[in-house]
């Protein structure tokens, strides 16, 4: 797995990473152009057919694909503080030389992404794009001015989580500090990961799906409660609780400033029945970004699955993103941003 040694990484929020490194992945002919791939809190840099989540995006990236690395130059990137190759927390939350691994952001995950860039020669950004915590890093990299972007697409991801989900990942972050503190590490991921999962998906969908019907003989007394379970003795074997901690904090910590010239046309793209970045904050954000000037517009997914629809209905997001990228590359470069000549209308 390609790493890169980005060095020592000051932090927004007080504290350095020392030889710090990113775990990153890429598709295509490298040149100085391209397309970023962000993932989402608990993914990793391998959103193609490939990797412990079986290629969480493969039927948006590949050859081919609406992200076509045929004709692309793609990058993916393990955010730093996951536990996926990048630099993160040792099983007791420290850092190598055994202090606490201190706070992130998601500012701080895009200036370590930026590093991989310019390493691998990258001059300018085509395109960078992402669900949910990787919507929030590609608004966040659409208002730095280091290396230029053209075009940011976020989906299921506004400018800051609304109070109630800032409360539910309140929730989260207690039982995984209680978990923590008592040695039960992978209980409190447990009760974290079920607290998410009523928020990535609707009401709609848990009432179809489940009811209120029985879970099977000697398991909870819901099927719900069963499914609640699966996902999180699931996600306990693939993933530390000190990270989904670290990237749990950053995502509720999250607030972008509008304020801050940019010149990128951002994209955003609202999932119906979200409950974890609701439609509502979506719009405002667009409607804040328009009276701004800022090129770009609002697309919607339509679905009874709620925020997870990112990742569940790929080939309905694929056709949404088709159609922003055939607009965009027909109109002209935001700004002072650096044009990008298209290859085709519809696929980077």
């Amino acid at each position: 797995m390609p790493r890169a040694a980005i060095g020592d990484l000051p932090l927004a929020r007080g504290g350095r990473l020392t030889d710090a490194g990113v775990a990153y992945q890429t598709w295509g002919q490298r040149g100085p152009e391209a397309v970023l791939i962000c993932h989402a809190l608990t993914g990793d840099q391998h959103p193609a057919d490939w990797g412990p989540a079986q290629g969480w995006w493969r039927e948006i990236v590949g050859p081919g694909k609406v992200i076509d690395t045929d004709r692309s130059f793609v990058v993916a990137m393990n955010v730093i503080g996951s536990c996926y190759g990048s630099t993160g927390p040792d099983p007791n939350g420290l850092l190598p030389d055994g202090r606490p691994f201190p706070e992130i952001t998601v500012d701080d995950m895009v200036e370590a992404q930026r590093r991989v860039l310019v390493q691998l020669g990258v001059e300018r950004v085509a395109l960078v794009i992402g669900g949910s915590l990787g919507g929030l890093q590609a608004l966040a990299w659409s208002g730095q001015d280091t290396l230029p972007v053209r075009h940011a697409i976020a989906i299921g991801a506004a400018d800051r989580l609304p109070a109630l989900q800032v409360a539910l990942c309140h929730a989260q972050h207690v039982a995984l500090e209680l978990g923590l503190a008592h040695g039960d590490a992978a209980g409190g991921l447990r009760a974290a990961r079920a607290v998410a999962m009523a928020t990535y998906r609707s009401e709609p969908h848990f009432e179809a799906r489940f009811g209120r019907n029985p879970a099977p003989a000697g398991r909870r007394r819901f099927a719900v409660e069963s499914y609640l379970d699966h996902h999180g003795d699931r996600l306990a074997e693939r993933f530390s609780a000190w990270s989904y901690l670290l990237l749990s904090r950053a995502m509720a910590n999250f607030a972008w400033d509008l304020s801050v010239g940019r010149d990128t046309r951002i994209d955003l793209v609202s999932i119906e029945r979200d409950w974890l970045f609701p439609e509502q904050s979506v719009n405002s954000l667009n409607s804040a970004l328009r009276m701004l000037g800022v090129p770009g517009g609002l697309a919607r997914l339509e679905t009874e699955m709620g925020h997870d629809a990112f990742l569940a209905e790929q080939n309905a997001l694929a056709g949404i993103l088709g159609t922003l990228l055939a607009q965009a590359q027909a109109a002209p470069p935001a700004g002072g941003a650096a044009g990008i000549a298209p290859r085709n209308r519809a696929a980077f």
